[in-house]
């Protein structure tokens, strides 16, 4: 469970940076193309480092489930920016976190993780604890087939994003007496540093293409950002092949919902409402219930 928490406290970073980021202005793509080229120099630093230390190892199918993941992350991180302009930023942060009822299911039908009653509850829990946490839209208005459309595709896609996360452990399994190097398998760090490569390539491309400037601000919060998200990505892919997904998941996004509720309070004096009260409360009862 030690990755559990590395991961929830790297994926706070992330998003308290990223929220920071806003309130200087700075460019959110720019941001975002430096976090992924520092976390593809730190990927594949480490990747060569291992094959400096004891050879390369196999390339495939991590590489190429490394290499997918990359593609969904930056496909990810423009569908996210387009439906906070469509949808709202609350109803897009709800949508897209539910997109972990789909490993969770996946891993349950296709590779036989146990799903107990407690379980099912929780995961039946899930979708209404992340609607009640959501932030309040003053202006709210009915959402158009666009949104609508942008909203399935992040959540279609933060699942494959899980997904994949989960199937590197089960398509590219450590190899016996391989050991582990930094903590991690060969098989994991050959994955993350393909990921954030294809990202890499992409968010750049992305912001050459808008004429993005490169200021302090972009690259040292990029850099931040960066750091949090190369770790956090390692310790969310280590840990789903110690933990079920069906506990990994529902644990991590309740606890990150609940922790940044109570960060953005003491640094953003965001205000919680009585409904997100009642969620935050309903979140913690699904961490509870899906590590009975």
């Amino acid at each position: 469970m030690q990755f559990l928490v590395l991961n929830i406290v790297c994926l706070l970073v992330f998003s308290q940076t990223l929220r920071y980021a806003q309130h200087r202005e700075a460019k959110d793509y720019v941001v975002g193309a430096v976090n992924y080229v520092l976390a593809a120099v730190v990927s594949l630093g480490a990747l060569a480092a291992l094959a400096w230390v004891r050879g390369m190892p196999p390339l495939y199918p991590a590489g190429a489930l490394g290499a997918v993941c990359g593609a969904s992350y930056f496909g990810q991180f423009l569908l996210i920016l387009l439906a906070y302009r469509l949808a709202g930023v609350g109803i897009t942060t709800a949508v897209a976190s539910m997109g972990l009822l789909i490993p969770i299911l996946v891993s349950w039908r296709l590779w036989g993780e146990p799903m107990t009653a407690w379980r099912w509850g929780a995961l039946a829990l899930l979708p209404v604890a992340m609607l009640l946490v959501r932030p309040v839209r003053r202006h709210v208005r009915h959402l158009s087939w666009k949104a609508d459309a942008i909203l399935l595709a992040a959540f279609l896609n933060a699942g494959l994003m899980s997904t994949l996360h989960k199937a590197v452990g089960i398509y590219a399994p450590a190899e016996g007496g391989s050991g582990t190097f930094l903590f991690f398998h060969p098989q994991q760090l050959a994955y993350e540093a393909f990921l954030f490569l294809v990202a890499a390539v992409c968010s750049v491309a992305y912001a050459l293409g808008r004429r993005g400037g490169w200021g302090r601000a972009e690259l040292a919060l990029g850099s931040v950002v960066g750091v949090s998200n190369v770790l956090g990505t390692m310790f969310s892919v280590v840990g789903l092949s110690i933990v079920a997904a069906a506990v990994f998941f529902p644990t991590l996004t309740c606890a990150l919902v609940v922790l940044s509720v109570v960060v953005s309070r003491l640094l953003w004096d965001e205000r919680v409402t009585p409904r997100q009260i009642v969620g935050l409360g309903l979140a913690i009862c699904i961490v509870v219930m899906v590590n009975l």
